[in-house]
């Protein structure tokens, strides 16, 4: 919740919440690692020595959670209060996108908050354990259904930008690989029944080829994935690419403005447009 939406804290001064994060992850592995159980005390049905644990598991389960489980509802709550903060000062997109995150939120306090009552250090059995993944994997459910409507339906993180480039060059990376290698075995065949033998200069020619046919074919798959696949963005390129021809050739200001006042209908879509001209000075 520190991160989201934007990818960092809502200021530098919340930084403090990721190092407190770092500093007990970096210390709960050190620490375990001289655990006299190999696995997590959670799991008395996998229970293992190890050799190198000097640390009772009476400390483990007294001072050690005791200090971990405050520190982790530091981090918890700080990283609450920030988003909070961040839904205060974000615009409207940004609110919609950590409303689905506060309600993942909502999901995770009703879910997991049994465990605790589920769990009997004493008598653990399969009902318990089968009980506590369940709930577990519920709540990590809401947050990956929550960042998923968030990404697809507010456009968190301009996912349309990364699938677009995704497609583009997964399929310009097919087409130059099919087309070098064809290019180095035709080279190779003709220079092999020419000289009978094979030569280098097959694969420089293919080299060649493709950073000769890198720009233009990367242009012509974007233009059709684009018509194909994000026809509002294809036709605002197309609606400036055609105001562009006309203000090169265009004398009368009037068919200027009203050409403008259309390209800005079809790609922004206001409710309202003018355009205002600044009257020459004498």
């Amino acid at each position: 919740p520190l991160h989201f939406p934007t990818g960092r804290p809502p200021t530098p001064r919340w930084n403090w919440v990721n190092w407190l994060a770092v500093g007990m992850g970096g210390f709960f592995v050190v620490a375990s690692l001289f655990f006299d159980n190999a696995i997590g005390p959670m799991d008395y049905a996998w229970r293992l020595p190890n050799p190198l644990g000097y640390i009772p598991e009476a400390v483990v389960n007294g001072p050690f959670l005791l200090g971990w489980g405050s520190g982790l509802v530091i981090v918890l709550g700080a990283s609450l209060v920030s988003l909070i903060v961040r839904y205060r000062r974000a615009h409207a997109i940004e609110r919609l996108q950590i409303r689905w995150l506060i309600f993942a939120g909502v999901i995770l306090l009703l879910t997991y908050t049994p465990i605790f009552f589920l769990t009997d250090p004493a008598a653990p059995g399969f009902a318990s354990q089968f009980w506590q993944s369940l709930l577990l994997l519920v709540s990590i459910m809401g947050f990956a259904a929550a960042i998923t409507i968030a990404i697809l339906r507010y456009q968190l993180w301009d996912i349309d930008v990364i699938i677009r480039r995704t497609l583009i060059y997964s399929v310009l990376t097919a087409i130059l690989a099919l087309v070098y290698f064809g290019s180095v075995i035709v080279l190779q065949t003709i220079f092999a029944d020419a000289t009978g033998e094979r030569s280098a200069l097959s694969i420089v020619l293919s080299t060649l080829l493709i950073a000769a046919l890198f720009t233009p074919l990367r242009l012509r798959i974007q233009e059709t994935i684009d018509r194909r696949f994000f026809r509002r963005k294809y036709d605002a390129q197309q609606a400036l690419a055609g105001f562009s021809r006309l203000t090169r050739g265009a004398a009368d200001l009037d068919e200027i403005n009203q050409a403008l006042l259309q390209v800005v209908d079809e790609t922004v879509q206001p409710q309202t447009a003018a355009v205002w001209l600044r009257p020459e000075r004498k």
